[in-house]
């Protein structure tokens, strides 16, 4: 449930995983390249199918951020 702060967070923690898993094939072929974390993230962000067509982490000012924001808040908060 989506109200349910426990069941969202393995909902997102299930898709996060997910991005990851189906991009790993593509990092290995060269189709998307750059750190796995941000793609992952930028996949959930804009979207896989947004990091395919770029090859990487695609040009959005808000991925962009996205992507740098979320490893250093989690690194600060001690994740």
């Amino acid at each position: 449930s989506p109200s349910d702060p426990a069941d969202a967070s393995m909902a997102a923690a299930r898709y996060l995983c997910s991005i990851a898993e189906d991009q790993r094939p593509l990092i290995e072929s060269g189709q998307i390249s750059g750190d796995p974390t941000e793609l992952m993230l930028a996949g959930y962000n804009a979207g896989p199918g947004a990091v395919q067509q770029y090859g990487g982490v695609p040009p959005y000012a808000e991925t962009q951020k996205y992507v740098k924001i979320v490893p250093e808040t989690a690194m600060k908060h001690g994740y």
